[in-house]
């Protein structure tokens, strides 16, 4: 089977969720089929002429993003920006998967949406796409979008029970074309004896609800938490960046609370080996890709019942989700934790069943028998 894979922007996988999800269903995938990506930004190669390279083994398509085109840019119309620059040299990119005959084309999110049109006339290969988030309120354009994809799909994955239901109920005719697959994780248990830190990794925006967190902090207290040995580490980078850092000041808990800023995917697995907890206080999150990885690694995970995150636990006795935005609910299990931690043989145990389940090659395996299902 002949597989490509149509992705909105060549973005570095070690920090961008979306492109770690490619890399690893396509590492895996390729075990099983023959595939190719296509980038249809590559903002970090130059001139105005396709390339085609190899990428981690894979045959990779690069489309050149040109020089006013900025990924990711900073504009509300970002799936104009991630479709445009391939419309800049279509007739190179039609000949190359002409000639391919790809079996199946599958489009990880909206952003590519309008890519979709022009590669149904000039490509007879089923069509599949990966919807990565829906808004947590109908939004003319993404919502939009997304309805005109799930009508020109023969096939639609959510990421989460909870998104598909959301699809169902928004685009009720297409219904029938919806199925969930969940994400993966590559990280596994790794033994510590210095599990000293309360985490946080994520985009620092207030749909994350890191600020919930600071609250929380403040309300446990700086100095009880020192007493237990503990400080807190936030990971990521956003708009609110700033404005966390006040807030921490304001309340008083900027001395046991650390930004390190977006760090790297392997950086992120060395942190979670050091988490005792780790925190998802999310307002709005359609799976929580983060939640798993923290599980993996062994630590003990507190998320917001909201969205997809509870169906990240159900695999797991290292996790318990809370009222989102309940600031007191969140600082009392910080405090149970601290005060009745969970072994690090259930740690470990728990790990294993949450990796058995989540793991790339179960993802890879279940979009495969779907391209198949399709055929």
């Amino acid at each position: 089977m002949k597989i490509l894979y149509v992705v909105s922007a060549m973005l570095p996988w070690e920090v961008h969720g979306l492109a770690v999800h490619v890399k690893y269903l396509t590492e895996a995938m390729c075990k099983v089929a023959d595939v190719t990506i296509l980038y249809t930004v590559a903002a970090n190669i130059s001139g105005n002429k396709v390339k085609i390279i190899q990428l981690n083994g894979i045959k990779t398509i690069l489309v050149p993003a040109g020089k006013d085109i900025q990924f990711p840019p900073n504009t509300p119309c970002i799936w104009m920006d991630a479709s445009f620059p391939i419309t800049q040299c279509w007739n190179e990119v039609v000949d190359i998967i002409a000639k391919e005959k790809y079996d199946v084309v599958h489009f990880q999110d909206y952003y590519t949406a309008l890519t979709v049109e022009i590669i149904k006339k000039n490509c007879n290969a089923k069509i599949v796409t990966t919807i990565h988030a829906v808004s947590e309120k109908i939004n003319h354009i993404s919502s939009g979008i997304q309805y005109w994809l799930t009508a020109n799909s023969d096939a639609v994955i959510a990421v989460s029970n909870w998104e598909q239901q959301v699809l169902k109920t928004r685009f009720p005719e297409n219904f029938h074309r919806l199925v969930t697959i969940y994400n993966g994780t590559n990280m596994r248990y790794s033994a510590s004896k210095n599990r000293n830190l309360i985490t946080f990794a994520g985009r620092l925006e207030k749909k994350k609800g890191c600020d919930i967190l600071l609250q929380a902090i403040a309300m446990i207290g700086v100095d009880k938490l020192e007493g237990f040995g503990k400080s807190v580490v936030i990971a990521g980078n956003g708009t609110e960046i700033e404005a966390l850092k006040a807030l921490a000041q304001k309340l008083g808990v900027e001395r046991i609370c650390k930004f390190v800023g977006e760090i790297s995917h392997e950086e992120v697995n060395k942190l979670l080996s050091q988490s005792c907890i780790h925190v998802v206080p999310s307002r709005y999150e359609p799976f929580g890709l983060t939640s798993i990885e923290a599980m993996a690694k062994g630590a003990y995970v507190i998320v917001s019942n909201t969205g997809g995150l509870p169906e990240t636990l159900f695999t797991s006795k290292i996790g318990v989700y809370i009222e989102k935005e309940n600031v007191k609910m969140l600082a009392d299990n910080i405090i149970q934790q601290l005060n009745f931690p969970v072994a690090e043989d259930l740690r470990k145990a728990e790990s294993e069943k949450v990796t058995s389940y989540f793991n790339w090659e179960n993802v890879a395996k279940e979009t495969f028998n779907l391209y198949e299902s399709l055929l």
